[in-house]
C-alpha cells in the first residue's frame, strides 16, 4: 500500500493546531501534547521568542501572524504579544532552550506518547 502525500489542506490544519498550542503555551505556561506536535511546538516557540527579542516592527508582525488570538479585547498586559515581550526579557542572552518537556504516562485509548511542555 502506497503512502498518501500530505496535501496543503492537511498541512494547514496541522499548522493551525500548532499555532493554537503555541498561543495556549504563551498564555498559560504549560500544555500537554503528543510527541509529533511537541517537536513542532518547540520549534515555533523558539522562533516566536527570537523574533520578539529582535524588537523591530517586522519581527513583531511576524510573531503576531503566527499567533491565533491576538487578544484585541483583552487587557493590555494579558495580550499574547505583551506576554511574548516579557518572555523575551527573561532570556536576554539565550538563543534557544526556552521550554522544558516531561514525558507523561501514555494516553488511555490509543496509548499515544504524551509530553507536558513548560516555559522555563
Amino acid at each position: 500500500m502506497s503512502r498518501q502525500p500530505i496535501t496543503a489542506h492537511v498541512r494547514s490544519k496541522r499548522m493551525q493546531i500548532i499555532r493554537n498550542l503555541a498561543t495556549e503555551l504563551i498564555l498559560h505556561g504549560h500544555v500537554t501534547v503528543i510527541k509529533s506536535r511537541k517537536q513542532d511546538l518547540e520549534k515555533m516557540i523558539s522562533q516566536l521568542i527570537n523574533w520578539t527579542k529582535k524588537d523591530t516592527l517586522h519581527s513583531k508582525r511576524l510573531a503576531i501572524s503566527k499567533l491565533t488570538n491576538t487578544g484585541h479585547d483583552w487587557p493590555v498586559t494579558q495580550r499574547p504579544l505583551a506576554l511574548l515581550k516579557t518572555l523575551a526579557a527573561r532570556y536576554p542572552n539565550q538563543n534557544s532552550g526556552y521550554v522544558r518537556s516531561f514525558l507523561l504516562p501514555p494516553r488511555t485509548g490509543d496509548s499515544a506518547v504524551l509530553f507536558r511542555i513548560q516555559l522555563l
